[in-house]
């Protein structure tokens, strides 16, 4: 889970001097000559890069461009892109090039450090290959309040000279990496001089900069910090109780860090966000926790809390985002606790061992603003009147994987916005009902995950184009369909194979029958299909062999291999290539008909097809790699439905 707005961009919010255009100047005051030929020789050194960067697209749109275009001598550098200057002398004061598609490196002597009275200074999201921060930065010593470095591919030790920027208000060195293997580290001294020197320091965001070499306990720190995060810097030991204590302290993020201990009793700082995500805390939740007015985001997600949560005491008026999942908390919990909950859009629960029972129709009707819910082996049973009550039309996930449901809920019609949903491992039985094509609206669901139930069969929608006559051939992005563990029959559906977008297609332990033919032009068929399982069901029949010859994303890009190589890669796939050898099955590759063993090597699948492909034993460890197949393939945002048992 992640939150809402990433801290990386907080720099492009707090200049307030940014926020006034430069073309109200007027060119009242015309930018100095020797600083508008410094910036033109600071862009001569950089260039412009040809890939996109998908944050800075979904970031600006349409404005995401080379933002150094407009840096030229036939107009002011008072109004050049990313320039601000201050109206009273045209000095220039602020820069702003994140998101420029740059290239390059910053040199000791780059005409850069000739802007005597540069207040901002934002490099975020461009590519400085793995070069240094230069030791020069120093140079703006006297001026210098915001600096945000995040996302620039800077390596190696931040140099010591950025302590003497003693009238930073803002600093991030966020997301440093280069080619994901090296990346920042700061040592204890310069972090040590930080506090020291920054006295004005209010936000410091140090998200995955090494700071290991750092004790612990220098985190014992007083400043006037709002926001400090310092999300996976590798630091360890006991979680410092004294970094509560920070009176000015709004937002703190210590994520993905090796801290053990536990939450302090008590604190005297009125936090609006704490997440301490991925560490290995424990011990009981403090009852300020549940209190605190003014605290808006709280994250615990995956450590090792025990005991009863103080819901008695329950009072978080302001929160928005509450995630206490993959711990070890107990308890019963009534549902009426969340319906003073009104601002509440995030609530992870999951994978605790809560006890009691709630009803889902009273609990989504009282969380007005819910967009994303997980009680999945939360403890809860979960259960449902079927009443109409009021849904959030904004409800884009929903997680409820064992909580022992026993019908499908009448309340996931109302759900036009949902996403995905996941209601596997539960006692559900019957028939989906007819109205379930209507989740998730027009666009329909990403993912949808009904397996390890009692389904026995799939209803017939009404079809939104008349020559398809199947209701998942609605669903074009289509990526994995698992069908398998149910009680399904009759034959191969045909029309699967004009699924252009179709990767993993499982019907394994359903009660298929007869021939596998296709009707779909073969050039069509399956050809983006990566991983197919038929095993366990009661097909018969020869098995023609231009399925394999049309399965286009299984072809195995290593042609001159001596050997199967059984697990390699290529590119960003995992490949295994497939050894069929069953004596029952015949099929036809390249016009012959194959009756006894086959080997085909010249496919990739992903991570599964396996020589039990069309099998009939059950080999525990085939069926695990299967089930595991979507997420090792997959790695960005996909469709995905699953239906089994």
């Amino acid at each position: 889970m992640s939150s809402s707005i990433s801290s990386v961009f907080f720099l492009f919010l707090i200049f307030p001097t940014f926020a006034s255009s430069t073309s109200s100047l007027n060119n009242i005051h015309k930018c100095p000559e020797k600083q508008s030929e410094a910036l033109l020789l600071f862009k001569q050194n950089l260039s412009s890069i040809n890939y996109t960067n998908y944050e800075c697209q979904d970031w600006l749109g349409s404005d995401y461009h080379p933002i150094m275009m407009t840096w030229n001598t036939t107009s002011d550098c008072c109004n050049w892109d990313g320039i601000t200057c201050d109206y009273s002398t045209g000095d220039v004061i602020g820069i702003d090039v994140s998101c420029g598609m740059l290239k390059g490196t910053i040199n000791p002597n780059s005409s850069l450090f000739n802007l005597p009275y540069l207040q901002a200074l934002n490099l975020a999201f461009n590519d400085f290959h793995g070069s240094q921060i230069p030791c020069e930065i120093r140079m703006f010593s006297d001026s210098l309040t915001h600096l945000n470095l995040s996302h620039c591919a800077f390596s190696g030790q931040v140099p010591p000279d950025i302590t003497l920027l003693h009238g930073l208000v803002s600093l991030d060195l966020s997301f440093n990496y280069f080619n994901y293997i090296t990346g920042l580290k700061l040592g204890p001294h310069v972090f040590i001089n930080m506090f020291r020197n920054f006295t004005n320091l209010e936000e410091l965001s140090l998200r995955f900069v090494n700071i290991s070499s750092v004790l612990h306990t220098s985190l014992n720190i007083s400043s006037s910090l709002k926001l400090l995060d310092l999300f996976g810097a590798q630091l360890k030991g006991k979680l410092p109780h004294s970094i509560f204590n920070i009176h000015s302290l709004e937002t703190l993020d210590l994520s993905y860090n090796d801290f053990t201990g536990d939450i302090p009793s008590d604190i005297s700082v009125n936090l609006t966000s704490l997440s301490l995500v991925g560490n290995k805390l424990n011990g009981t939740l403090p009852s300020w926790l549940f209190t605190s007015p003014s605290l808006e985001y709280l994250n615990l997600y995956d450590n090792m809390f025990s005991g009863n949560v103080p819901f008695e005491s329950f009072s978080l008026s302001s929160i928005n985002l509450l995630a206490l999942d993959h711990n070890q908390l107990a308890g019963q919990i009534d549902v009426q606790t969340f319906r003073q909950l009104t601002n509440l859009t995030v609530l992870g629960l999951s994978l605790n061992n809560f006890s009691g029972e709630w009803e889902l129709d009273t609990l989504l009707s009282s969380l007005t603003n819910i967009e994303y819910l997980d009680l999945s082996y939360s403890g809860f049973s979960v259960t449902t009147n079927n009443a109409n009550h009021y849904v959030n039309p904004s409800f884009s996930e929903l997680y409820l994987v064992s909580c022992k449901l026993k019908v499908f809920p009448n309340s996931f019609r109302a759900m036009r916005q949902l996403e995905r949903l996941d209601i596997s491992s539960n006692e559900i039985h019957g028939q989906i009902p007819h109205w379930a094509g209507e989740i998730g609206g027009d666009y329909g669901l990403e993912f949808l995950n009904l397996s390890h139930n009692f389904i026995t069969g799939l209803p017939q929608f009404q079809c939104y184009k008349g020559e398809v006559p199947h209701s998942l051939s609605n669903y074009r992005s289509l990526r994995v369909l698992d069908l398998g563990n149910n009680k399904l029959n009759g034959t191969f559906s045909v029309w699967l194979g004009g699924l252009s977008e179709l990767r993993v297609l499982v019907l394994r332990s359903n009660n298929f029958h007869g021939l596998i033919e296709t009707s779909t032009p073969m050039e069509l068929a399956f050809s983006s299909l990566q991983v197919l399982d038929l095993s366990h069901n009661w097909f018969a029949g020869k098995l023609p062999g231009t399925f394999f010859q049309n399965f286009k994303a299984m072809q195995n890009m290593i042609r001159n291999s001596t050997k199967p190589e059984y697990l390699s890669t290529y590119g960003n796939y995992y490949s295994i290539i497939v050894v069929m050898r069953r004596r029952w099955m015949r099929v036809d590759l390249h016009g012959k008909w194959w009756r006894w063993d086959m080997d085909v090597e010249q496919y990739i699948v992903g991570l599964v097809m396996g020589y039990l492909m069309l099998s009939t034993r059950k080999v525990k460890w085939f069926n695990a790699i299967v089930d595991a197949a979507e997420s090792l393939v997959f790695k960005k945002k996909r469709r995905h439905i699953y239906i089994g048992k």
